[in-house]
């Protein structure tokens, strides 16, 4: 007995051990909103009969809405010419964000070579380019924005630089350059708001009026080379839509059993009204039957409805479903206006 009991224990332990190893090894995928930059360092290979031989980084970043770097995520390479020292296989991104390959180039490579990085949904592409003599290219500006793409009055917002890059090796950013203009400034602020402001970041801690910013940023690397203008288009809304909770649909009542003669007819009453929005009032009612039937309502705001459904010689299960909607952030516009998930109950109707 004793001796079985330690086996059991220690095959348990081994098993969970296991798990958690595998666990850990796991790729993950990126989130719908996430976002990928790719860039190659250096962008152009020196090829000649001194350097037959040259090499390229190819660095994948992914980051998820709000700007963090996320680790763990698969990204494959591929490319039209050049050899890949990850031979097209996963590379998992590391703690910044970054998963990196080797593009090895020989005299034999094309003169332009693409490459594509590949994650789930998200895919971005680069050129790598052969060249016989050395030369600087211009940095590239990028701008991430914290939240991502819109903030409500009164809440902070940040603008970030720091992901722009230098193609080439040994280089990086001296200067960040910001201009961001507004559609409405703030009482006591004139346009632009932010006019050549030299920081890898700019923060605003809040806004008072509703307003849709123009962010552009300009990066200088070390060379004096200029990256082309990064722009972004923002919000600053009254509210966010995230800020309304969906309202919850809830059909009273379980599973309803009838019977009748064979090709009879039978209703149903559905009741929606334990239906719930934390915020109001339900603003209406979609209701299905199951059997492809259009509901009739009884009373005017639709919570209630029936279903007619035909006996038939065996047996049968419907399932109707209910969906709410909310009135958003107030009438008549009912701005940022959710729909509830479905909610379903069992008609069995049966001779």
């Amino acid at each position: 007995m004793r001796t079985t009991m330690k086996l059991s224990l220690g095959a348990a332990f081994l098993a969970a051990l296991l798990a958690a190893v595998g666990c850990e090894d796991t790729a993950l995928t990126p989130g719908e909103d996430y976002t990928m930059t790719l860039v190659a360092r250096p962008a152009a290979v020196l090829i000649d009969d001194e350097n037959p031989e040259g090499q390229a980084s190819i660095v994948a970043s992914v980051f998820s809405d709000t700007g963090v770097p996320q680790k763990g995520i698969s990204v494959i390479f591929s490319s039209n010419g050049g050899v890949l020292a990850s031979g097209n296989t996963g590379i998992k991104t590391d703690g910044d964000g970054n998963a990196i390959d080797t593009l090895t180039l020989s005299a034999s490579s094309p003169a332009e070579i693409t490459v594509t990085a590949t994650s789930a949904a998200l895919s971005e592409t680069v050129t790598v380019n052969k060249t016989s003599t050395p030369e600087n290219h211009p940095p590239v500006a990028t701008i991430l924005a914290n939240p991502a793409t819109e903030q409500a009055v009164g809440r902070l917002v940040t603008f970030n630089g720091g992901t722009s890059t230098d193609p080439d090796a040994g280089d990086g950013i001296d200067v960040y350059d910001w201009v961001i203009t507004s559609s409405a400034p703030d009482p006591g602020k004139v346009n632009p708001i932010v006019n050549h402001a030299a920081a890898s970041a700019v923060s605003f801690p809040s806004f008072v009026n509703p307003q849709t910013l123009t962010v552009n940023l300009v990066v200088i690397d070390r060379n004096a080379e200029s990256s082309a203008p990064a722009q972004k288009i923002y919000t600053i809304v009254a509210q966010l839509c995230s800020d309304n909770p969906k309202p919850v649909a809830d059909i009273a009542g379980g599973t309803q059993t009838v019977f009748g003669a064979v090709g009879s007819t039978k209703t149903v009453t559905l009741d929606g009204t334990p239906s719930t929005d934390t915020n109001g009032p339900i603003q209406s009612y979609t209701w299905t039957c199951g059997n492809g039937v259009a509901p009739v309502p009884v009373g005017g705001n639709g919570a209630i409805v029936t279903c007619a459904y035909v006996v038939e010689a065996a047996q049968h299960t419907y399932v109707p479903t209910l969906i709410v909607f909310d009135q958003g952030f107030g009438l008549p516009a009912m701005n940022c206006q959710q729909q509830s998930t479905p909610d379903s109950v069992q008609v069995v109707v049966g001779p």
